[in-house]
């Protein structure tokens, strides 16, 4: 078989070993998660307290048509963006630890791997890559544990509402099917 990796690859880079592949995978594990509870948190608003069509800025609006399609297609920059605009309170060190996390998960999925150069040139420097990954999985780590539970109590508040209503349309002998009829559009028919 004949090597086509010089072709691609400069001779100076080289695959990662199991330890660095290994902590740079659960980095991004953490990263995708917490990606994916910003997505949950602005679906959940979209859903169940407002509809965000409206929030789309006119080159948004252009690109993704709904905001369903932003959520789904953004990245976690834009999803943090998108969320302080439509207005999800956090403290502001929480703010801080997702404004950290973007642009870790940035560097890790963009030009991290590309950066380093393979195998280490000595045990100091193959333990500062080692230890450097790990302060990034933490990172990643703490921000998906803050989405989580503002994903979660966000969720838990969005349910109550619900319930609260289908009480008060039973007191007034009202089914919600018969009056959520025609309401809602189907979001990925646009």
């Amino acid at each position: 078989m004949r090597d086509v990796s010089k072709k691609y690859m400069p001779e100076d880079r080289f695959i990662p070993d199991r330890e660095i592949a290994y902590n740079y995978t659960a980095a991004m594990q953490f990263a995708q998660q917490f990606e994916d509870n910003l997505r949950g948190i602005l679906h959940t608003i979209d859903w169940a307290f407002v509809g965000l069509d409206e929030s789309l800025s006119d080159s948004e609006a252009r690109r993704f048509k709904v905001f369903e399609r932003f959520i789904e297609k953004s990245t976690s920059g834009s999803l943090k963006q998108k969320m302080f605009e439509v207005g999800v309170k956090l403290p502001d060190k929480a703010w801080t630890h997702i404004d950290q996390a973007i642009r870790v998960r940035n560097i890790l999925a963009h030009k991290y791997l590309l950066d380093l150069r393979f195998p280490a040139p000595n045990d100091e420097h193959y333990e500062a890559i080692i230890k450097e990954l790990q302060g990034h999985a933490i990172c990643l780590y703490q921000a998906m544990m803050i989405t989580g539970t503002a994903l979660e109590t966000l969720e838990k508040t969005s349910n109550r509402h619900h319930e609260i209503w289908n009480e008060f349309l039973k007191e007034l002998n009202l089914e919600q099917n018969n009056i959520n009829k025609g309401l809602w559009k189907n979001k990925n028919n646009e």
